[in-house]
């Protein structure tokens, strides 16, 4: 088992904070800002990790709340977990949010005990769910520190009051913890800081929200296939090449500040490939499914091991001894995947499953899904065992969904439910839980009416139920692509195809799941004109690039960044590279004192830069209740 480690403070936020004493006798609200750091093997974590929260009567042992409303008596844990996505080791929830998945609000009832505790229990995956202990006694001081120790984890430790220190006789809190300075990076005091690009150490400033990119992937002419995100901050793209004789090839790419780096294109297949498709399995494994040309386009499927910046590619295995067109490959698990596809012989839409161990791969049993009149097939995978198809029919132009479910050996597939009955042309599909899914598709009616919409799917048993429609885009895309990028947030990668000045742009837009509704919270453009067969990649929590092809063929990539990256805090002091600096973190309510020639009453950003100023663009840090003092308020 692998030595997991949770360093965590929270704090609660109270309904009215002043910067002077008296804010411990403050209401106890109905949210808690929780905030921690995890580490794995003693290095921060990144990537998404479960969590479970729970108020507990310590006095009677009973439950007074937990974050999906859940008894503990069955599993001794709430039943369902909150994805919470960790950057650099850093992570933050606010309990009792109830925009978020598996989450319901804090009754007011739950405090009327002086005898709760905060009970919390951490899944990294390969260790399973572990309580965390000891519970922690929650008071009316709104800042607090605490160390938790696993009880089943080889050991869970947390930050001591030496790491986060609350400083000032019956003042503020000032949170503070120490960092060392990156490599080739100096900070001074006063500045804004965060985390260099996947270490544990420091960086002045960060990187603000936007188009962070724009380069080749592929300066020959290229045919981008399909793209899937490994990481934080590495892809795959898998494209062809025609500039070598229109091989298949597959790239790893991975962003690093403002830059794309790429390791060198390794060939799939040296056959002319008609169609393919990637799945990414895990951060060091994909697999990639394709209709070999060479092999009267029968549909083959490998293995391919990430090392570093290369890919090693098993042997190919077919799984389909036909013609086998529209493509589409999901993950189930680090070790399973499914496909759906066209299959010539007998013609008819068919599915099937792989199971992946080392580069080898083994198929369960073909089941078809759908006529033969079967394109535009996409494929979101929920579980291990579960998955969902959207297809359009193109005999009717109407657009459906179908469950599988591959418990046993066989898939059994759902009734299909309808969800466009006419004039779609084209459909992307992608899970965000184990239960729900969206789908994102055209419509284009003969009158000229057009329009992008999406609508949230969820899985009832064996059938599907759908939210309503919600358009994303007037007139319709020409092309769609979408992916989960954390918790309820995703991404849809779009061509906007018939404006007189842009024509053929590629835009992006970010959307927010709350239930069955869709709230489309940012978008941009991603290139001004001649875009062309987009795929697209997330790099959770809040990146994702996307590669596509211009009108001269050459293989591009974008860059995107859709929020700053995460602000630690405001340095106390100076420091060079190696050399250790206490930071004020940036939480609220807590006290900086490492600044010179505020107003007060002014409310101050921190810049990209790592400048503090009066600039709206910048990064909210809080306002100045002094020269030299900022209450932090982001």
């Amino acid at each position: 088992m692998r030595d997991l480690r949770l360093d965590s403070h929270f704090y609660l936020v109270v309904l009215f904070l002043s910067w002077v004493s008296g804010a411990a006798n403050c209401e106890i609200p109905h949210q808690i800002n929780h905030q921690g750091v995890v580490r794995v093997n003693g290095e921060p974590f990144s990537g998404t990790g479960e969590f479970r929260f729970a108020f507990i009567d310590e006095k009677s042992g009973d439950a007074v709340w937990t974050n999906d409303g859940s008894s503990l008596s069955s599993l001794g844990f709430p039943v369902l977990g909150i994805e919470i996505n960790v950057v650099g080791g850093l992570y933050s929830v606010i309990l009792g949010d109830a925009s978020l998945s598996n989450m319901i609000p804090i009754p007011s009832s739950a405090f009327d005990s002086e005898n709760i505790v905060l009970r919390i229990w951490f899944n990294d995956g390969p260790n399973g769910v572990h309580r965390l202990a000891p519970d922690h006694p929650m008071t009316s001081t709104p800042y607090s520190f605490h160390s938790l120790r696993a009880g089943d984890a080889d050991t869970l430790d947390g930050f001591d009051s030496s790491d986060f220190l609350s400083q000032g006789p019956n003042e503020v809190n000032m949170l503070i913890g120490e960092f060392v300075v990156a490599a080739g990076e100096s900070v001074d005091m006063g500045d804004v800081v965060s985390f260099a690009e996947g270490t544990p150490t420091i960086k002045k400033g960060y990187l603000p929200a936007g188009m962070r990119a724009l380069t080749d992937y592929n300066p020959d002419t290229s045919f981008t296939a399909d793209a899937a995100g490994l990481d934080s901050s590495r892809f795959v793209i898998v494209y062809r090449d025609f500039g070598a004789g229109g091989v298949s090839r597959a790239l790893v790419g991975g962003v690093a500040g403002d830059q794309i780096l790429f390791g060198s294109p390794e060939t799939i297949t040296a056959n002319f490939v008609g169609e393919l498709a990637v799945a990414s399995l895990s951060p060091d494994r994909i697999v990639v499914v394709y209709e070999d040309g060479g092999n009267s386009n029968w549909g083959v499927a490998k293995i391919g091991e990430v090392v570093g910046d290369t890919i090693q590619f098993g042997n190919g295995v077919f799984f389909n001894i036909s013609s086998t067109q529209h493509l589409a490959v999901a993950a189930l698990s680090e070790n399973r995947f499914a496909m759906a596809y066209r299959d010539g012989a007998p013609p008819a839409a068919r599915t099937r499953v792989g199971d992946a161990s080392g580069t080898q791969i083994s198929f369960g049993f073909e089941e078809e899904f759908a006529a033969d009149s079967t394109y535009r097939i996409s494929i979101a995978g929920l579980s291990h065992t579960d998955f969902v198809i959207s297809y359009v029919d193109s005999l009717s132009d109407e657009a459906f969904v179908v469950h599988v479910d591959t418990t046993t050996n066989m898939p059994v597939v759902g009734t299909p439910t309808r969800f466009v009955r006419e004039e779609c042309f084209r459909t992307s599909c992608f899970a965000t839980s184990s239960t729900e899914f969206i789908v994102a598709y055209d419509r284009s009616f003969q009158t000229g009416v057009s329009y992008g919409a999406a609508r949230v799917g969820e899985l009832l048993g064996d059938s599907i139920s759908l939210g309503n429609e919600i358009i994303f885009m007037e007139p319709s895309p020409s092309e769609i692509e979408g992916s989960r990028l954390s918790g309820n947030r995703f991404v849809l990668a779009l061509e906007r195809s018939g404006i007189a000045v842009n024509i053929d742009a590629g835009d992006w837009l970010v959307g927010q799941k709350s239930g069955r509704q869709i709230d489309y919270i940012s978008e941009g453009t991603f290139n001004l004109k001649n875009t062309f067969s987009i795929a697209l990649a997330a790099l959770p929590p809040n990146r994702f690039v996307v590669p596509f092809n211009r009108q001269n063929g050459h293989g591009e990539i974008a860059f995107v960044q859709i929020e700053p990256e995460p602000i630690i805090g405001i340095a106390r002091k100076s420091g060079m590279e190696g050399g250790t600096v206490a930071v004020t973190l940036l939480v609220k309510g807590a006290l900086s004192d490492s600044h010179s020639g505020l107003q007060t009453g002014t409310i101050y950003f921190g810049q990209p830069d790592g400048i503090v100023s009066t600039d709206e663009d910048g990064v909210r840090l809080g306002i100045a209740v002094s020269s030299t003092e900022l209450l932090l308020n982001p």
